[in-house]
C-alpha cells in the first residue's frame, strides 16, 4: 500500500535541497493491553476521537480514499494518513471505515522549516486524496501522538512494511539534507531517550526502538517549556524542558510497559526533571465543554480558547 505522506516528504526534501520550487509538480495523478484485539480498538477509538474532535466532514465514496490531516499547534504538527475503505456494514460508525495508513510529527521549534515546507506540498491536488489542516488544541496532538506510537506498535508485531506508504513515498529524502538535531546525550540502544535528539528523522529509532517510541512520543508534546523559556502564562527556571504533566503521566505509562531497562530510563528522568505544566482550573473541561456546545459561534471560541490554554507549574508525582 502506497503511503502518500512518504512521497510528498521526499519531494519537500528535494526542494529545501536545491532551493528551488521546480521539483514541485502543479498536480499530482490510556493504557493497553498487550494483545492484537486491544491494540487495534484502541487505535479505532484514537481515530474516532481525532475525527470527532475536529469535527471532520466525509464523503462517501465508491472506492478507496486517502485522508491527510494536519493537527497543528505553536511546537507540534501532526500529519496523519488515513484510508477511508468501503463497507456494507450499516451498524458500524461511519468513522470506523477509516483505517490508519502512516503519520509523521514534526517538532516546530527544531524542524520548523521541513514541516512548513511538507504542508506546501500537501496543499497541491492529488486524485483519490483528500487534504485538510487545522489548528488543533493540545489533547487532539496528544491523541494524534499516541496514535502514531500505537501505529508503530502494531506494524511492528503484525510485520506490517511502511515503507509505500503515501507520506513516506514523498518524506524519504527531505531529512537527508539535515543533520541531525539532537545535542547531550542519549540512553544506549536509543536516539530519542536524553536532553536531546539524534534522529535524523521522525521514523529513525535506535535499536531498543519500543523504548524510543516512547522518548519520541514524549519529546513532540505540545505544551512544553525549554530552559528560561516563559510561555503559557508560565516559565521553566529548571535546567530540563519541562512538559504537560500529561505527557510526564503518558511516557511514565509507557516506558513502565516496555521491560527493566525502559523503567531505569523513566526513574532517571524522574530524578533530572521535577516539574510538569498543568492546565488552570477553567482548562480543565475545555475537550468537553467544546464538545456539548451546540452554537458554532460558541464551537469557534472555545476551540480558540483550548488551543492556547493557560498552566501552572507543579511538581511532578511519579
Amino acid at each position: 500500500m502506497v503511503s502518500f505522506i512518504k512521497l510528498l516528504l521526499n519531494l519537500t526534501l528535494m526542494l529545501i535541497a536545491t532551493g528551488g520550487s521546480d521539483l514541485m509538480p502543479s498536480s499530482r495523478s490510556n493504557e493497553i493491553d498487550t494483545n492484537n484485539e486491544s491494540l487495534s480498538d484502541r487505535i479505532t477509538s484514537l481515530i474516532r476521537n481525532t475525527l470527532n474532535m475536529i469535527n471532520y466532514e466525509w464523503t462517501e465514496f465508491n472506492h478507496p480514499h486517502t485522508h491527510l490531516l494536519a493537527l497543528e499547534t505553536n511546537k507540534t504538527l501532526a500529519i496523519i494518513e488515513l484510508r477511508q475503505t468501503l463497507t456494507n456494514d450499516r451498524s458500524r460508525s461511519p468513522s470506523d471505515s477509516f483505517e490508519i495508513i502512516d503519520c509523521t510529527i514534526f517538532d516546530m521549534k527544531k524542524r520548523r522549516r521541513e514541516g512548513e515546507q511538507f504542508l506546501n506540498v500537501l496543499q497541491e491536488p492529488e486524485n483519490n486524496v483528500t487534504f485538510n489542516r487545522y489548528e488543533a488544541n493540545y489533547q487532539t496532538v496528544l491523541d494524534a501522538l499516541e496514535l502514531c506510537r500505537l501505529l508503530w506498535k502494531d506494524q511492528t508485531e503484525n510485520s506490517i512494511d511502511p515503507t509505500q506508504s503515501v507520506i513516506k513515498l514523498f518524506i524519504q529524502n527531505i531529512f537527508d539534507s539535515f543533520s541531525g538535531t539532537g545535542e547531550g546525550f542519549n540512553a544506549p540502544g536509543t536516539l530519542w531517550c536524553g536532553p536531546g535528539d539524534r534522529a535524523e528523522n521522525y521514523w529513525d529509532l535506535g535499536p531498543e526502538a519500543e523504548i524510543d517510541t516512547c522518548c519520541r512520543e514524549h519529546d513532540h508534546c505540545p505544551i512544553r517549556l525549554g530552559k528560561d523559556e516563559a510561555d503559557y502564562g508560565a516559565i521553566n527556571n529548571n535546567s530540563f524542558t519541562m512538559s504537560l504533566c500529561e505527557c510526564d503521566e503518558r511516557f511514565k505509562r509507557c516506558i513502565d510497559d516496555t521491560g527493566s531497562y525502559g523503567r531505569k530510563i523513566g526513574w532517571i528522568y524522574s530524578h533530572f526533571v521535577h516539574h510538569c505544566l498543568e492546565p488552570v482550573d477553567e482548562q480543565v473541561n475545555c475537550k468537553q465543554h467544546m464538545e456539548q456546545s451546540t452554537n458554532e459561534q460558541n464551537k469557534i471560541a472555545r476551540r480558540s480558547k483550548c488551543s492556547q490554554p493557560k498552566f501552572v507549574v507543579r511538581s511532578i508525582n511519579f
